[in-house]
């Protein structure tokens, strides 16, 4: 229905500063990295059969989902101040790239055959200090570059009504997948059931088969990725003003019909956001 990549790419080349056009390069690459990520959870979650793919693909959904709410948390945070963090988010890249350099060299600085490697590697770096305005001091002491903050401290740094509403994902639906993600002792009572089946006593069986659970599994997360794709469609309309809201708006109002928790994250954010009711 619309194009956000395509749109993105319309404001960097008409951005009238390099600030601007590498914020929308980097809005630009969360969204393409978005797309790419609901694709192949589509296609894990397909109800059309596929060459090579086999049901249990599914319980990969929610570690893909975790990436999917760490763009939309990000690009929250990155508009609240934008271009500005989008600037400090480039910068830090450059200096956790150059950190893995240290890292590299500690461990194979004197073999040969990670020469090329280094070589290519220090022009990498060099490219970041010319297309990314990094200072002759930062290039001197990285650690004057600020580490841009994830997980909940990017949360913490966000203004009050983002963090709350982003405190509110992290514990329904970030936790949520995380716990699976993580392979914690929760997330063996909520995955191994399907891979044990065989060994639960009948009195603790679900009802249904083995595949109708599958079904479940494979229907929440789905859901799950529906909505904070279509919260990063919403974000990046409320803050560039892309031209696609109608068609969005369209979207939330046939899933929180059918959605629950659609409904209330529309209520939590975007009937306000994207004035829909």
């Amino acid at each position: 229905m619309f194009n956000l990549e395509r749109d993105l790419k319309k404001r960097m080349n008409a951005a009238r500063s390099h600030d601007t056009a590498r914020g929308f390069l980097l809005m630009r690459v969360a969204a393409l990295l978005m797309k790419q990520l609901f694709d192949a959870i589509r296609f894990l979650c397909a109800d059309v059969e596929s060459p090579g793919r086999r049901p249990e693909y599914v319980f990969a959904v929610p570690s893909i989902t975790r990436t999917l709410l760490e763009i939309l948390l990000t690009v929250m945070y990155v508009g609240e101040d934008f271009p500005k963090r989008s600037e400090a988010f480039h910068k830090s890249g450059w200096r956790e790239h150059h950190e893995e350099r240290a890292k590299y060299r500690n461990e194979y600085a004197k073999s040969p055959e990670w020469k090329t490697f280094f070589r290519n590697f220090e022009k990498s770096l060099q490219m970041g200090i010319k297309e990314l305005g990094v200072t002759p001091d930062e290039v001197k002491d990285p650690r004057k570059i600020k580490y841009v903050p994830i997980g909940q401290r990017l949360i913490d740094a966000m203004g009050s009504p983002n963090r709350a509403y982003a405190n509110w994902l992290e514990k329904w639906f970030y936790s949520e997948c995380s716990t699976v993600a993580h392979f914690t002792p929760l997330s063996l009572m909520k995955v191994g059931m399907y891979f044990l089946l065989d060994v639960f006593p009948r009195e603790m069986r679900d009802e249904s088969s083995e595949a109708d659970s599958l079904v479940r599994f494979k229907t929440l997360y789905y859901m799950m990725a529906t909505i904070v794709v279509t919260a990063i469609a919403s974000e990046m309309e409320h803050l560039f003003h892309l031209g696609n809201r109608e068609q969005i708006v369209q979207i939330w109002e046939k899933m929180r019909v059918v959605i629950p928790d659609a409904q209330e994250v529309c209520q939590r954010r975007y009937d306000a956001l994207l004035k829909m009711r």
